[in-house]
């Protein structure tokens, strides 16, 4: 996948050198490379899960990978403006290309993953094929989910939901800051604006990994999303740039926290083999959401007051954590006589 994405980029970096070329081209360019991104995401938090099954260093773990993905967004813009300065465009697109194959390859040929490949088939080969085949594990995965499956995946709702609506204001936050900006004439402070996010989630990322909670990690996300929210809601009343930069960061402070609870929860929800399934739902549901927040925002802009947008933009995460709350609570409710009946069926079988 890596390699194939590559390619994309390093063609879409060759199409976009010059003008000319058609729109279509590159939309269906840049469509075959998103749609060719490797999982790095969650492959690392499935290698973290390996590494830590200590629940606490595994949080901690979790928060320096987000903290590390959020600085990204500072220096990343960074980079690209020196490529825009000194040179062309397009050479930031091939030099993505470069990078994100040889982040790849290094992965996939560090020691680490080799030997948790090794030890996987090890366990594959050793295993008794009879027996496997009659495990209730291996039944179930051939069928509809039942009993502790149906609870794992009714418990993935959750996170996957909450990132949805983390996604979604983090999205239109980005918009609406533009839009802030531009109605006080001062556009250029957009770049300060979004460097002060990333910089409170890593500040807020790091604090929170360091620290041994109390509260289950499903309790800390809605409270974290919800945090947010507030928080998001009320940047809409303020009058400056300058207090717009203090109040974007304060909101930074929640984002890492929340979305390294996010993949940390669904790993509890998931088994060794649903891992990297469980931390890809969450993931893209994230970039789904901030997909969506964007455009959502674009409609609104113009349409409603401003202040109104960042009131908007902070209601699917506050949404979320109210159907994170709910919903999980009603399916397994609904889920607990099925499992009861079937239990007291294979009893009288007996």
């Amino acid at each position: 996948m890596a390699t194939v994405y590559a390619a994309l980029l390093a063609t879409l970096a060759a199409a976009t050198w010059g003008s000319g070329t058609s729109p279509w081209i590159l939309l269906v360019l840049t469509l075959s490379a998103g749609a060719c991104a490797p999982p790095l995401g969650p492959v690392m938090r499935a290698l973290w899960s390996d590494l830590m099954p200590d629940e606490q260093l595994r949080q901690r773990a979790f928060a320096l990978d987000t903290v590390v993905e959020e600085l990204l967004y500072v220096f990343g813009p960074m980079v690209a403006g020196l490529f825009i300065a000194f040179g062309n465009p397009a050479l930031g697109v091939g030099f993505s290309a470069v990078l994100v194959l040889t982040g790849t390859l290094a992965l996939v040929t560090s020691p680490l993953l080799r030997s948790q490949v090794s030890e996987a088939a090890t366990d594959e080969l050793n295993t008794d094929p009879t027996s496997a085949d009659d495990s209730p594990e291996t039944s179930s995965d051939q069928g509809p989910p039942t009993g502790e499956k149906a609870r794992g995946w009714v418990e993935l709702l959750a996170p996957v939901v909450v990132a949805g609506g983390v996604g979604m204001a983090l999205g239109a936050l980005q918009l609406l800051v533009v839009a802030f900006a531009e109605k006080h004439h001062h556009v250029a402070a957009v770049a300060w604006i979004q460097a002060a996010l990333s910089v409170g989630s890593a500040i807020g990322g790091m604090a929170y990994g360091a620290r041994k909670w109390r509260l289950p990690s499903r309790q800390r996300l809605l409270l974290l999303a919800f945090a947010l929210s507030v928080v998001l809601a009320a940047a809409g009343t303020v009058s400056n740039l300058f207090v717009l930069t203090i109040a974007v960061g304060c909101i930074g402070l929640f984002v890492a926290p929340a979305l390294s609870t996010a993949y940390l929860v669904a790993d509890e929800c998931a088994t060794e083999k649903t891992r990297i399934q469980a931390g890809t739902w969450v993931n893209s549901a994230f970039n789904a959401g901030n997909s969506g927040g964007t455009t959502t925002a674009g409609l609104l802009l113009g349409q409603v007051p401003l202040s109104m947008c960042f009131v908007a933009a902070a209601a699917p995460t506050l949404a979320s954590t109210v159907i994170a709350l709910v919903r999980p609570r009603q399916a397994v409710q609904r889920a607990a006589p099925t499992k009861i009946a079937s239990g007291g069926m294979s009893a009288a079988g007996g």
